[in-house]
């Protein structure tokens, strides 16, 4: 099969496309970086295309020439990005959006799998899932996003149902949790922490962060959602409008990063209490993914010193 991927040479693309790789698939990556650094030593057995997706014509031919049976579309802007530059966010967060489903129904592609985010729920969850309970979230839960990442986020997946609804592919849209990963400081800007305090904790050093310690999240090594993404657009099934993907199961942030550094004794990372780590705009919770597990059999280990061993070796790669 041949999938064009777009955002193939982001944090999780790059994770991705190793994923497709070990699955026989070809892979047409589109990135606008041009930056392969992250797809280490695969990047020679994936062809790149770096260009702009809100080049529709160009877009539109790539998949036309290479035959492409399935898209999986993760490019966009993140969001530090969508607040300083809101017309960028539109433009390309829905409108590429809009203009690669449409490319994608006029030279037959069969399924359309889309980044979302569980940032569509909005940051003000119905009691029951915010402390303490944290209930999980389901994805019949109604979508109240308020910032420009989130609504744009939302904003995709309705132009792609809608235009589903006209005789498009079949598309379905993942709604992540909490991802961290190599790359991430570098590419996230303030979504990032995480993954910066599991890096200090890996190398033995030392940080703080002022607040948030107590904050209840799902939180999924990057090559697990990867996973996911994979098997969205393999499965031989049919596929829903929107998939969690997650673990199922919270952690508050403190205790997840204590026992990373239990296994790294010169590592000194010190997290305030209260909620909200990274700052008021992110989605906090644990994320229902029953559907992701019954149809795909998906199923994420959130185990910090799992996740922390794997940044490791990944981060050893990347290096070497």
């Amino acid at each position: 099969m041949t999938i064009l991927l777009t955002g193939a040479t982001g944090v999780i693309g790059s994770y991705v496309v190793r994923a497709l790789l070990e699955q026989d698939q070809t892979v047409i990556g589109v990135s606008s970086r041009g930056d392969p650094r992250l797809l280490g030593d695969t990047k020679n057995d994936v062809s790149l295309e770096r260009c702009d997706i809100r080049d529709h014509e160009r877009m539109d031919q790539l998949i036309k020439r290479s035959d492409v049976e399935t898209v999986i579309h993760l490019a966009a802007l993140m969001p530090a990005v969508c607040r300083a530059r809101p017309v960028d966010a539109v433009e390309v967060n829905v409108t590429a959006t809009a203009g690669l489903y449409a490319s994608a129904a006029r030279r037959g592609v069969r399924r359309f799998v889309y980044a979302s985010s569980k940032s569509v729920y909005g940051p003000e969850l119905p009691p029951a899932h915010g402390p303490p309970e944290y209930r999980p979230i389901p994805e019949e839960l109604p979508a109240r996003p308020v910032w420009m990442y989130d609504v744009t986020k939302r904003a995709g997946e309705l132009v792609i149902d809608a235009q589903r609804r006209l005789g498009g592919p079949e598309g379905t849209s993942l709604r992540f949790a909490t991802i961290y990963g190599p790359g991430k400081g570098a590419r996230y800007g303030d979504a990032s922490v995480l993954s910066r305090l599991i890096e200090t904790a890996i190398v033995g050093g030392h940080a703080s962060l002022e607040h948030g310690g107590d904050q209840v999240d799902d939180m999924i090594w990057v090559g697990d959602a990867a996973e996911g993404v994979v098997q969205a657009a393999l499965h031989e099934g049919p596929v829903r409008p929107f998939y969690n993907i997650g673990s199922g199961r919270g952690t508050a942030i403190r205790e997840f990063i204590d026992q990373i550094c239990a296994i790294r004794p010169r590592a000194k990372i010190e997290i305030g209490p209260g909620l909200r780590y990274m700052g008021a705009e992110p989605t906090y919770g644990v994320l229902d993914a029953r559907h992701a597990r019954e149809d795909f059999g998906l199923a994420i280990d959130p185990d910090p010193v799992r996740g922390a061993m794997l940044f490791e070796q990944a981060l050893a790669k990347l290096r070497g």
